[in-house]
Parts: C-alpha cells; structure tokens; sequence
C-alpha cells in the first residue's frame, strides 16, 4: 500500500506543481491493440485486470472493449478512457496508466478523455482509499473522472445478458428494472463520453 501511495502522491505533485512525471517502467506500461474492434466512439482501456472494461463495453453500445490495452490503429477512433477499481490496486494502476499517457509513452494518436472509478465493494471505502483516490483524482491528469457505483446485478448476470443503451437515451428513474434498463450512473458515464469526444472534435475543428 506505501508504493501505492508514493505512486498516487508523485502523479499529482508533478500535475498540480508542475515537477516531471517520470514515465512507469516498460513492464508496468499498458500495450497496444493492433487488432480492430466492431464500431464504436469511444475505447474503454483497463489499468488492470478486473477494472470493469467488459461490462462497461457491454452496456454501452458506442464503446470498445480494449481490454488492457491502448487502441493502437490509426484507422480507429482516437479516443479512450482509462477503467480502473476503487481499491488500493485500481489507484496504484490508474496513476501508472496516466503517468505512461502523460510522458508520451502511449500511442501519439490516441486523445484520452478521463477515467472511469468502478466502486470496488459495497459502502464507502476506507478514510486511506479516500485518500489516496482523491490524490489520483486531483492530479489534474485527468480530463474528467466518472464514477460507478456497485451494482449487485451486474456481479450476478453474463455480459450477453446485460441490457445496452445508446448516449441519447432519456435518463432512467433509478427504480428501473437492471435486467432491461442500463443503471442511470452507468448510462451517464455513456453521455459524458461521448459528449466529451465531441467537444475534443469540435476544438480540434476551431483550430484548424
């Protein structure tokens, strides 16, 4: 857990004061997917086994599963969001995963628009996890950061099973039945994605 913290403690230091970011070593950087993916907006990268990359890609008909791994073809939407845990593991890969986007290490291409908090447990997490999240949260690394809540029925149900939605679906109340209805947090990280890579488009359109 200290490593973690020194990690978190040193991603934001370089951030908010403006000290060099020392890039992760080659064995903990992310790699590259050469293969392509069916359509979508948006690339959800894992920082870790386990981050939750598959059922968010699942639910949310406009973003890729990745895996753990960078979008690595040019003929592919630029975009990505990087998928971690809330837990000790998730804040440790997450400030490494930044860190190899922030020193250039990541593919020149690819334009990353935040970071998705997968709550990692039921309740609130420890004062240290706190801690340490809102360490990361703060690094200023991130474009914007989303969170999930946890959700009983998605630890229960296979991904073929889970209902999808679209970025322009009407929110759903939060009495809605999961088994039919994406999760209204989980249907917002949808919206806030794509209408954080539409603004990156239309900036990218201003200027030239």
């Amino acid at each position: 857990m200290a490593a973690s913290v020194e990690t978190v403690s040193a991603l934001n230091a370089g951030a908010i004061r403006g000290a060099s970011i020392l890039p992760p070593s080659a064995s903990e950087m992310l790699g590259r997917r050469a293969t392509r993916l069916p359509a979508y907006l948006v690339a959800a990268v894992g920082c870790h086994g386990g981050a939750g990359v598959s059922t968010l890609a699942a639910q949310l008909e406009h973003v890729g599963d990745s895996g753990q791994l960078w979008p690595g073809r040019v003929d592919e939407p630029p975009f990505a969001v990087l998928v971690t845990r809330e837990s000790a593991r998730g804040v440790a890969a997450a400030s490494l995963a930044a860190r190899q986007y922030a020193t250039h290490n990541a593919p020149a291409h690819v334009q990353l628009l935040g970071l998705v908090l997968v709550a990692g447990r039921k309740g609130k997490p420890t004062a240290r996890l706190r801690r340490d999240r809102d360490l990361l949260v703060g690094s200023g690394l991130f474009p914007h950061v989303w969170r999930v809540a946890w959700h009983d029925f998605l630890v229960d149900t296979p991904l073929n099973e889970l209902p999808t939605t679209g970025p322009d679906t009407a929110p759903a109340s939060r009495r809605s039945d999961p088994r039919t209805v994406v999760a209204p947090d989980i249907a917002a990280v949808g919206r806030g994605l794509r209408d954080a890579a539409v603004a990156v488009m239309a900036g990218d359109a201003a200027t030239s």
